[in-house]
């Protein structure tokens, strides 16, 4: 399988971690740290995630890390998706989530976003998913959706691959927060109609931070401490390149 960082490829993991700009890695604590230590086994992740779906690896597939998607307007910011897959006959596109809080609403994301042109990135997205799915999508209708999880739909959804999926992969997850991905998964499925060249699925993996992930946070914060965010977040590169941070359990993936 190809690795690349969005469009770039790269020859190996460590290269895929120094493509990561200044800022992406500032604490241990951010969704990306689990998701790039879990995923650094791509080939055999990749391989059980496909037979799930009774698909099988094809020689061309790609994983692609922060795989950007053009918005409405040229000037406006691309969206990243944490990781997507690509092959000829599907694509997936995977969000990491960790501690970080759920996002906002489409209804308060139009309300309070800072770009002016918020309604029609909206109709963007929703341009994207309504072709894939052949359905057209009045905007009003998804006021209560994650915001985040549309834009990620979108994203998978602009790309030429017959069936594509959304992944919410989930690291160290509680009962309260798994049933509050699960209900926003399932409410935009049922919105759209259940469509069946386009599926969500909740992917869980339980997590132990190890000795190795605690000393890495003892060191990145002495050195946030005395204004060494720099210094702080080399470290956090060396240690994912290094590997160790955390053991994983079981993963478990269910379809919404």
């Amino acid at each position: 399988m190809q690795l690349q960082f969005d469009k770039t490829p790269v020859n190996d993991f460590c290269e895929l971690v120094n493509q990561y700009p200044i800022g992406e890695l500032r604490k241990p604590t951010r969704s990306t740290v689990p998701l790039l230590s879990f995923w650094r086994d791509t080939n055999v992740h990749f391989a059980w995630l496909l037979k799930n779906w009774n698909y099988a690896p094809a020689a061309g597939d790609k994983a692609c890390f922060e795989f950007t998607v053009s918005s409405a307007r040229s000037d406006n910011r691309p969206s990243h998706t944490d990781l997507m897959f690509i092959s000829e006959t599907l694509a997936v596109a995977v969000e990491g989530k960790w501690s970080e809080p759920r996002y906002p609403e489409v209804k308060d994301w139009l309300n309070e976003s800072k770009y002016s042109n918020t309604h029609k990135v909206l109709e963007h997205w929703l341009g994207l998913i309504g072709r894939k799915t052949n359905q057209s999508l009045p905007s009003p209708s998804f006021g209560g959706i994650v915001y985040q999880m549309l834009h990620r739909t979108a994203s998978v959804c602009s790309l030429p691959a017959p069936a594509v999926h959304v992944v919410y992969h989930c690291f160290g997850l509680d009962h309260k927060k798994a049933k509050s991905y699960a209900a926003d998964l399932s409410a935009l499925n049922s919105l759209l109609g259940k469509p069946a060249n386009l599926r969500f699925f909740l992917l869980t993996t339980p997590l132990s931070k190890t000795e190795m992930f605690y000393l890495l946070e003892e060191e990145v914060g002495d050195l946030r401490r005395v204004d060494e965010a720099d210094a702080a977040e080399e470290k956090v590169r060396t240690r994912l390149k290094q590997g160790g941070l955390f053991e994983f359990g079981d993963s478990k993936i269910v379809a919404m």
